[in-house]
């Protein structure tokens, strides 16, 4: 009998990932909250993975907001 799953299902994004990815889709700088909504997750996993971006030079906080790098 055939399976409805995968045999090889994709790896969950992690909160990073889905921030880089959500961060370009989005044109320039977004705010945390655009951010937050845009990723559907918690603000402390945002702030957290955020922080972590920035720190490796992958994103770029900004008074506008947060971009890629």
């Amino acid at each position: 009998m055939p399976s409805s799953v995968p045999a090889n299902p994709e790896p969950a994004a992690t909160p990073a990932q889905r921030i880089e990815a959500a961060l370009a889709d989005l044109d320039g700088a977004v705010t945390l909250d655009q951010l937050r909504r845009a990723c559907r997750m918690r603000t402390q996993t945002l702030c957290d993975a955020l922080a972590e971006l920035v720190r490796a030079g992958r994103v770029v906080k900004s008074e506008a907001g947060y971009r890629l790098a």
